[in-house]
């Protein structure tokens, strides 16, 4: 199921190929969005080691997420319990857990990936379950 994501929209379920960060539109005229994701990146050991090439390693994962048909939205480097995060647009779960597993992969951060929903999601999920 690659690149292919099914979206309930109103009453009616669609589903399809999409392009990376773009809204889609569907035969009922509506638009919606990828899913959102956050992705919280933890520097190994090896990471550390090799700070100094951290910022190009950003631009490779941007890269990376893009090649799987993903879009990073946002990059916020921090402070606390997490040294770094993307905010990501993804067709489907499949796909960012292939970019998150690649970028991990190369041992310089531990990933942690979270689906985010928007304000809208949120409040058609809870209006279906009061």
């Amino acid at each position: 199921m690659d690149n292919k994501m099914m979206r309930l929209h109103g009453d009616s379920l669609f589903a399809g190929n999409f392009a990376v960060g773009d809204i889609c539109r569907h035969k009922g005229g509506g638009d919606f969005a990828m899913p959102t994701y956050v992705i919280f990146f933890h520097l190994t050991h090896q990471g550390l080691d090799h700070l100094k090439g951290s910022a190009d390693r950003v631009d490779a994962a941007k890269k990376t997420f893009h090649q799987h048909g993903a879009k990073v939205k946002d990059f916020y480097s921090m402070m606390g319990q997490y040294d770094s995060m993307f905010v990501v647009e993804a067709p489907s779960d499949d796909v960012i857990a292939k970019c998150a597993l690649t970028v991990g992969a190369q041992g310089n951060v531990r990933t942690e990936t979270h689906r985010a929903f928007s304000e809208d999601e949120y409040r058609k999920i809870i209006k279906a379950i009061t």
